[in-house]
């Protein structure tokens, strides 16, 4: 037996039988033929013994569509960011290979380069 999970995905506006099937399409993006329409019937109300399929409608639950979408939205935005933060930490990581020496940041290189000079002119005087 399959068991599926039922969860909201959109409203429609007024029940026009003629009509709903299309509306229902629309909204899901799909062709009238990609899908079916079924009236939902408490299973101990089914008049079938045996059924083959089953739906869960979960009651107050916050679970939806758009829940799903926008955890895939945010889903391809963290992936974004980590690949932003991995290309920034490879150019980093390059930039510290050329250099060819552990330095912290810029402006202890400037300080290192700077007393290195001044050490070798002392060095200088002192001959």
């Amino acid at each position: 037996m399959n068991c599926s999970i039922l969860t909201p995905a959109f409203t429609i506006s007024s029940y026009d039988p003629t009509s709903l099937l299309s509306q229902c399409a629309e909204n899901l993006g799909v062709e009238t033929s990609d899908l079916e329409l079924f009236t939902l019937v408490p299973l101990n109300q089914a008049s079938q013994s045996s059924p083959s399929s089953i739906v869960i409608k979960l009651k107050q639950s916050p679970f939806s569509v758009t829940k799903i979408e926008e955890l895939l939205m945010q889903r391809d935005q963290l992936f974004q960011q980590l690949q932003k933060s991995r290309d920034a930490l490879s150019s980093y990581s390059e930039k510290l290979q050329e250099k060819k020496e552990p330095v912290a940041d810029e402006k202890s290189t400037r300080k290192i380069v700077k007393l290195e000079e001044d050490n070798k002119k002392l060095r200088q005087l002192l001959k």
